[in-house]
């Protein structure tokens, strides 16, 4: 970075050092490019974050080591049947077909294993294709990448800075200027990886209405800066209904594993009942959980599934810590904690118990149980700038840009309409996977 007025050039500029961000940088600085990431607040990791870094992957090498042989096609079938055919089929291919390499190079060159989860599948997989960090933490991808970024002499990250594209009305180049400063920034290419929207009321009314007063479970930085970009720079938005719910947040503002549920758990509405089928995806149930009196919950989790998910899970230890979870050892426990009706509670707490003894003798355990009240939630907007499967930019008059990528949630990602395309994990795919596809095709180096 130079003073004011002076003129920096960098093979690639990155918008944003959230996860898909941090892995667009990585990788075009793998190739030996000089990168520069701008990132406006004094944190990384962006939604990634708030993620149990979970995401689909086909063939990587660890898990053909460990005997899983899950093909690109697979995974992609059950993303487009999953969205019902709304998303661009060249872009989800291309995701499936990376993400093992992309799992390969987070072992060789980022220095973190992702390890199958065999414990389950999420509702709309047919395969056990999800990997994830040892802690089920997006957390850890975000500090792996980072310890890479900060030991990588090519790649510059600068924070605390507000960046902003220009076009110049003359030319038409582009260049990324500082806010509060003369500086420009002169780059080959520009990969905008500034997050969505559900920060910003205004563009959630205008796209996604029904999402306005859902709690909101995501970074307060995605405020549809990338929307802005789009309209600056003539590229076009798609998808923009678009968005993934969660069905678990709780009262205390942590977000409670949906495993739990895949697992057995149940969820009643204020009176008692247990008023839906559970096993869906998490964001397909939100607006199930909205419609509710309230619009709130309780989950009622087994003793014996709760022990397996404080092991397992980062929030489930957070949430306890904090007072998240009553823990009730019977059905008058219960009711004094929801208010609800007994005989309600009873008919729900029975069903919970007949279907948990036809599981394995280790989920057995059914009180004490451990009760939290949640809420549905908007957990990220889906909609964004349109791209190709390289993630280059398409702007409008659809013309493909030479020059401007868009990833994560800046970029129009591949679930279907409303909330209720979203397969679990694939926000992730976007984010990560698309992230390395943008890098490498930015450098002339995507295999």
């Amino acid at each position: 970075m130079g003073n004011e007025n002076e003129l920096s050039t960098f093979d690639v500029i990155v918008l944003g050092a959230g996860g898909s961000g941090l892995v667009a940088g990585l990788s075009a600085a793998e190739s030996g490019s000089e990168v520069l990431i701008l990132e406006r607040t004094e944190v990384y990791g962006g939604h990634t974050l708030e993620t149990q870094g979970m995401f689909p992957v086909a063939n990587s090498r660890f898990q053909l080591q460990q005997g899983f042989d899950f093909p690109p096609e697979q995974i992609f079938n059950d993303i487009m049947r999953m969205n019902h055919g709304e998303a661009n089929p060249e872009l989800v291919m291309e995701l499936c077909k990376q993400s093992g390499n992309v799992a390969d190079w987070f072992a060789d060159y980022v220095g973190l294993q992702l390890i199958p989860v065999t414990e389950f599948k999420y509702y709309g997989y047919t395969s056990f294709s999800i990997v994830s960090p040892a802690s089920r933490s997006g957390s850890d991808l975000v500090t792996a990448m980072r310890k890479k970024a900060e030991n990588t002499p090519n790649l510059t990250i600068v924070t605390g800075r507000r960046a902003k594209l220009k076009k110049d009305t003359v030319s038409g180049s582009l260049s990324v200027v500082i806010e509060g400063t003369d500086e420009l920034l002169k780059s080959k290419k520009f990969v905008v990886a500034t997050g969505g929207f559900g920060a910003n009321k205004r563009l959630l009314s205008r796209y996604i209405p029904d999402a306005v007063n859902l709690k909101y479970f995501g970074s307060t930085f995605h405020d549809g800066t990338a929307v802005s970009i789009a309209k600056d720079l003539g590229l076009q938005l798609s998808n923009m209904d678009s968005y993934q719910a969660h069905s678990s947040l709780s009262a205390v503002g942590t977000l409670i594993s949906w495993e739990s549920v895949m697992k057995g758990s149940i969820i009643i509405n204020s009176q008692g009942s247990r008023f839906a089928e559970e096993k869906i995806g998490y964001s397909e149930f939100a607006s199930k959980l909205s419609s509710q009196e309230g619009s709130f919950g309780f989950e009622l989790i087994p003793d014996g599934i709760y022990s397996e998910m404080y092991d397992l899970y980062s929030d489930f230890r957070l949430t306890e810590s904090v007072g998240g979870f009553r823990h009730c050892h019977s059905i008058d426990e219960l009711a004094d904690y929801t208010g609800a009706n007994k005989e309600k509670l009873q008919t729900s707490v029975g069903f919970l118990t007949t279907s948990i003894l036809q599981k394995s003798s280790r989920e057995t355990r059914i009180f004490p149980l451990h009760c939290a009240k949640i809420f549905p939630a908007l957990f990220h907007t889906l909609g964004g700038i349109r791209t190709d499967r390289f993630m280059r930019a398409i702007e409008v008059g659809d013309r493909t840009s030479d020059t401007v990528y868009a990833v994560g949630d800046a970029a129009a990602g591949i679930s279907g309409r409303g909330s209720t395309g979203y397969l679990s994990g694939s926000g992730l795919l976007m984010a990560i996977v698309g992230g390395y596809i943008a890098g490498k095709h930015a450098t002339g180096k995507l295999q």
